[in-house]
């Protein structure tokens, strides 16, 4: 089935949702084998069978299905020998809504189609779709090769008439490039009869461009059933041909030539390309700094080996570079080049490997002309035929036609759309943990994949703490301070990833120690009391107090409690100490004031004139009461009485 599944390259204005545009130039935007250029954040190295599409397009189409574009919408227009679509009439043209379903609609206008094949479509910015194929009866309408729709459905017969008048020298249509003027290039098979054989240029409605055609002589032609199967426009207005043909005017040309925007041949790109491709070339990709990206099913390129996939220069030499980083190239002829956004090489056909790796009927190729082995691999085992063209949609998705019926073991009739598994994460943002306390942080990820599994492993955590590998919740106890940078990485059982990094960092609390003992003095007692306290941090602490006799004051600097005993009584207090950070610790105790001599304090007297003491006792400012005296409290003579105080260390206290 050659040739007809070999699709068409579009130019057009204007950008499609999930359309194609390769901006090269004030107002010029290329459209290249359908193929939309992904933002980057969309971009995947894993992709899997959109389950939700293909449950939509059902059994898919009963017959080969060569050629694809998109519109605004994200609907995609499909054309080639079908008849059916899921078991609805699809008469070889078909319009399928962005969720999967066919537009009936536009399938009732269509009917049963015409009465042959379709090799290319191109979705003008009005939404008419050109066409291209073995069409020749539409119903009671006589067609040549080349045909319009308007948007809804129905037949241009205005512009199919005026092609029908204009007798292009073209048998059996492969491919249409849209002018951004409107004019239409149009390629197919050389007719016998007629010039220019192969290849013209339409005027908007229709009717041939008498100058342009009449610059191109007597077009392609020379070797075995010359056909121009890819055509495009750089941003100078040149129009790149290209496809099997030994003469070009009758002037030898390796498969390919280039003209000016008057239809006049490139001689100097003769020059550079020499004797040019050995073998078909099914399509043409010209890339913003004029440079071109040709795929077909020839092996070598001016001499240079370069199977399936070359990468012109613009003067029109072969990037030998290039050609040696494909290194054994395509093993099978290429059908359509598609980009992404980062400039990667989207590659589909007939064939089974790249570079000696299974990479069944697509392939992705990095800028450079590397083949992305990852990403091949993950095709498994693919497609089981050809695919006549693919698009890269603006999510990432992949969309592919052709004459395949399945893709990994999964039945898809003819049209398959490969979804990139993506991963999102949500960055917990930064963490502020403290050492001993008990953490259990989540960390979330969504996945677009209707099936499969996450896992998950972290770097840089805090000694302490451990990441859940099913469930992605970090866990444990802090032992250490110190700042981290934590890295999550999540794997998608596809083998998508995503990494989500943030910082946490593990502070170690103050333990903040405050002492002291229950007093005793008497009214009238001059009271210098100091409140021992430390913070672990050396942090610099504040005091308050509750419940100081009447008389008494505490600094609230120094924490010493100072002043004269003015009332008798039994006092309950409560000092606490804090440090910047608000962290704080309390002491309670007693402070009993008496009234006279019953309850002595500092320097106590007794009734009979005899002194005591009130010693210190080390670090702490309680005291020891040392009564040697006789008649105190009723004690004999030489006894003595020991009062002592509590200490109490409260870390991390924060009672008022």
């Amino acid at each position: 089935m050659e040739g007809i599944l070999l699709k068409n390259i579009t130019l057009r204005r204007g950008f499609s949702a999930l359309g194609a545009k390769i901006t090269v130039a004030a107002g010029v935007s290329i459209l290249v084998a359908s193929a939309a250029i992904a933002p980057a954040s969309a971009a995947s190295s894993v992709i899997e069978l959109d389950a939700d599409f293909q449950a939509s397009v059902g059994t898919g189409f009963d017959g080969s299905a060569g050629t694809l574009d998109i519109q605004p919408d994200g609907a995609i227009v499909v054309a080639g020998g079908f008849t059916t679509l899921g078991g609805l009439q699809a008469g070889k043209i078909t319009r399928i809504l962005a969720d999967g379903t066919q537009d009936a609609a536009f399938a009732a206008a269509v009917g049963a189609g015409p009465n042959g094949q379709f090799g290319a479509v191109a979705i003008q910015a009005d939404g008419k779709i050109v066409t291209a194929g073995q069409q020749q009866v539409w119903g009671s309408e006589a067609l040549r090769y080349i045909s319009r729709l308007n948007a809804d459905g129905t037949r241009d017969t205005v512009f199919d008439a005026n092609v029908v008048a204009a007798n292009l020298a073209i048998n059996v249509g492969q491919t249409t490039t849209l002018q951004p003027d409107g004019k239409i290039l149009a390629g197919g098979g050389s007719s016998a009869v007629g010039n220019p054989g192969g290849f013209a240029r339409l005027n908007a409605d229709g009717t041939g461009d008498t100058a342009f055609n009449t610059a191109l002589g007597t077009g392609a032609r020379g070797g075995v059933s010359p056909t121009v199967y890819a055509s495009g426009v750089l941003a100078s207005g040149d129009v790149v041909v290209a496809g099997r043909f030994q003469l070009f005017n009758g002037v030898a040309a390796g498969n390919i030539v280039k003209l000016s925007s008057a239809g006049v041949r490139d001689t100097s790109f003769d020059s550079a390309i020499g004797s040019g491709f050995d073998g078909i070339v099914s399509d043409v990709v010209p890339l913003p700094d004029g440079s071109l990206l040709v795929g077909g099913s020839f092996t070598n390129v001016n001499g240079v080996s370069s199977p399936g996939l070359a990468r012109l220069l613009p003067s029109g030499a072969v990037d030998s570079g290039f050609s040696a980083a494909l290194g054994t190239g395509f093993d099978a002829a290429v059908n359509d080049l598609a980009l992404t956004s980062a400039g990667d090489i989207i590659v589909s056909g007939g064939f089974s490997a790249v570079d000696g790796t299974p990479s069944p009927r697509l392939a992705r190729i990095n800028a450079n002309g590397t083949p992305d082995t990852g990403f091949n691999a993950l095709l498994g085992a693919g497609f089981d035929n050809q695919i006549g063209q693919s698009a890269v949609q603006s999510d990432g998705a992949i969309v592919a036609v052709g004459n395949f019926t399945n893709y990994n073991a999964t039945q898809t009739g003819a049209i398959a759309r490969l979804i990139p598994v993506t991963l999102t994460g949500t960055n917990p943002g930064s963490q502020m943990l403290s050492v001993n306390t008990a953490v259990n942080l989540p960390i979330q990820a969504q996945v677009n994949a209707a099936t499969g599994t996450l896992t998950y492993t972290a770097t840089g955590l805090p000694a302490g703490l451990a990441i859940n590998p099913l469930t992605g919740v970090i866990t444990g106890t802090p032992t250490s301070p110190g700042s981290n940078t934590v890295t999550v990485l999540v794997t998608h059982s596809s083998g998508a990833t995503a990494e989500i990094s943030f910082t946490v960092t593990v502070t170690q609390d103050a333990v903040i120690t405050i002492e002291a003992n229950d007093q005793r003095n008497v009214v009238g007692d001059t009271v210098n009391l100091p409140i021992v306290a430390s913070d672990s941090s050396g942090a610099t602490l504040t005091f308050v107090s509750q419940g100081l006799p009447d008389g008494l004051t505490l600094d609230s600097a120094t924490g010493i409690i100072v002043g004269t005993a003015s009332k008798a009584g039994i006092y309950s207090v409560t000092v606490t100490a804090t440090n910047p950070s608000g962290e704080s610790a309390s002491v309670d105790f007693v402070w009993t004031v008496s009234s006279g001599a019953t309850a002595p304090a500092q320097g106590p007297s007794t009734s009979s004139g005899q002194s005591a003491s009130l010693a210190n006792t080390g670090s702490n400012p309680g005291w020891n009461l040392l009564l040697g005296v006789s008649g105190i409290l009723g004690l004999a003579a030489g006894s003595v009485l020991i009062a002592r105080g509590r200490p109490t260390v409260y870390p991390r206290d924060r009672r008022a």
